[in-house]
């Protein structure tokens, strides 16, 4: 009985694992591609000038933050997990003091973007150059994202100002751009980031590198362990054999 027990606490165990690695969880986007905007009149910041590298904005470059420039669209995903709850923006920008609240800018660096819900049955997107050379003299990979924007698959979630995004970040609520892809029997499986920091109107230079991403995170579907499954069936075969030396 003891061996019994034990078995049917074993896998009683592993099941409760399993179910914890599958619950929805905020996770860093493991990938992002960009299609390059301009930084027409910013120059490098000379002390760091990997914060032109995207991936600072994913779950590989913690600490660090990715200046995307004017104009640029960023596709972030994890992994080809669906993302099943609401996703969160954070951006950086030192010294953000913010003296008109309603505009949800940086008063020394005013910045904007849009972030659209985008469902997994977009194609890949076509990878058109290695050679677009960001202000650390850096040639980087270029993607064709323009055509995203107008689909069906990509619904507008939330626009917001860098201000907005800081410390804690901003969390965009997918509700509603969910419930829309789920009338075309879709789920939301990438958060594209569009830099509107142009239409604010007079930007000054120095916000000519866009929006600074610190990171994009989302609750995310996350699959079983398959080392889980494996416990799973030792634990079963190791009952069975139990219950034939118990029996």
């Amino acid at each position: 009985m003891h061996v019994k027990a034990l078995l049917a606490g074993v896998v009683a165990g592993v099941f409760a694992a399993t179910s914890a690695v599958a619950a929805t969880t905020g996770s860093a986007a493991t990938e992002v591609v960009v299609d390059w905007g301009s930084y027409a009149g910013h120059s490098a910041d000379g002390a760091t000038p990997s914060r032109y590298d995207p991936l600072n904005a994913t779950a590989s470059a913690p600490g660090d933050f990715f200046r995307m420039g004017i104009g640029s669209l960023a596709l972030f995903s994890w992994g080809g997990s669906e993302i099943i709850g609401d996703s969160f923006v954070f951006e950086t920008t030192w010294n953000c003091k913010d003296a008109s609240p309603d505009d949800g800018y940086c008063d020394s660096y005013p910045e904007r973007i849009n972030v659209y819900a985008v469902s997994g049955d977009i194609a890949d997107p076509a990878r058109l150059q290695d050679d677009f050379v960001t202000p650390d003299l850096t040639p980087r990979a270029h993607h064709d994202l323009s055509g995203l924007i107008g689909s069906a698959d990509v619904v507008l979630a939330s626009t917001l100002g860098n201000a907005e995004a800081q410390d804690a970040g901003f969390t965009v609520d997918l509700a509603d751009a969910r419930s829309t892809l789920a009338g075309l029997g879709k789920g939301i499986f990438h958060i594209l980031i569009e830099d509107t920091t142009a239409s604010i109107g007079s930007v000054p230079r120095r916000s000519y590198d866009g929006f600074d991403i610190d990171a994009v995170s989302a609750k995310v579907a996350v699959m079983p362990l398959p080392g889980g499954v494996l416990l799973i069936g030792s634990a079963v075969l190791l009952m069975g054999a139990a219950r034939r030396y118990l029996a």
